[in-house]
């Protein structure tokens, strides 16, 4: 855990291999929302870490969120990425896979276990340099450039595992991300001490009003180490926040959280690119979360782009349905 221009555990300069943690959330009961279809196919996700089955039947009688994002034309391309390669060894985790997320949208990836999305993930926030392919993000290519390069033109991200300041209160864990805080150093807090308490009550107001959305205000003067792990996720979108990002990448947002935490995560992801602005990319395994959350929703298999569709369209696609069906290895 180290501190690159005010950035926390997001972004080191040099970082170790991201930690990683399989879950899933069922049974979840959000907010009132009827899908468009009356019964939908039945996807069931097999894990063979988990081994477990995730089931998603009659999506319309879940109760989900209001009315989700839709890409348009008047959308504009946020980030490209095109023909992007990466293995290690002999083993080929991505493979000329391109995609785009299109600004003001909630964009899903799925996949089977093994399918290369956290590998995608690494790569877009340059964790690992593509072997081949490019990587665009508004309009200026950032493949190949270390994540805290990659972090100041506006992308950041969350891992699976929430990486939280354990003892630091909730506020501070906030206060501390801002980039070019005058008081990191000493000279500035001898010489220009009133430059340094203007920066931290703005700083502090602006963890306030973050904490206040996110629904944590009540748990500022608590330290992060004493959360539960859906209210850590929480504390993790809060972060992500405070950079002013234009888009936020999400690693299993779902994973571990009970379903009341889960329903509370998935009304802040809307409201985030409902009133924020701010354009989500999110890997999850919940197929509740995803089908009630994302548009488009993007589909990867043994390293590749499969499908991408609204997700009545994923739901009947007969080769995501047997990428699923049909599991896939490590």
């Amino acid at each position: 855990m180290r501190r690159t221009d005010g950035l926390l555990a997001f972004f080191p300069e040099e970082s170790d291999e991201p930690a990683t943690l399989s879950g899933s959330c069922a049974n979840i009961h959000t907010r009132e929302r009827p899908l468009a279809s009356a019964a939908c196919t039945i996807i069931e996700v097999t894990s063979r870490h988990r081994g477990e089955w995730e089931r998603v039947s009659n999506l319309s009688d879940l109760n989900m969120g209001t009315s989700r994002t839709v890409a348009t034309d008047t959308q504009h391309v946020l980030l490209q990425v095109e023909n992007v390669a990466k293995s290690f060894g002999g083993l080929q985790a991505v493979q000329n896979c391109s995609m785009q997320v299109r600004s003001g949208t909630i964009t899903g990836l799925i996949g089977p276990n093994g399918a290369g999305k956290t590998t995608l993930f690494n790569l877009i926030s340059g964790f690992y340099a593509p072997d081949a392919g490019s990587i665009v993000f508004q309009g200026k290519r950032i493949d190949g450039l270390p994540p805290h390069r990659i972090f100041h033109h506006g992308l950041c991200r969350t891992f699976q595992v929430p990486k939280e300041l354990k003892q630091m209160t909730v506020l501070e864990n906030l206060m501390l991300v801002p980039a070019g805080q005058a008081g990191e150093r000493m000279g500035t807090a001898w010489l220009i001490p009133w430059r340094v308490r203007r920066q931290e009550q703005e700083a502090y107001d602006k963890a306030l009003d973050v904490l206040e959305f996110v629904s944590l205000a009540h748990l500022r003067d608590e330290y992060a180490a004493n959360l539960s792990t859906g209210q850590k996720k929480l504390l993790e979108l809060a972060r992500a926040m405070m950079t002013d990002p234009r888009l936020i990448m999400l690693d299993e947002p779902g994973a571990g959280v009970n379903p009341t935490l889960l329903d509370s995560l998935m009304r802040q992801i809307e409201r985030l690119v409902a009133e924020r602005g701010i354009t989500v990319l999110l890997i999850e395994h919940n197929m509740a979360v995803v089908m009630g959350l994302c548009d488009p929703v993007i589909v990867m298999s043994n390293g590749e782009k499969l499908a991408e569709g609204t997700p009545a369209e994923i739901q009947r696609n007969e080769q995501v349905l047997a990428a699923y069906l049909g599991g896939q290895n490590r």
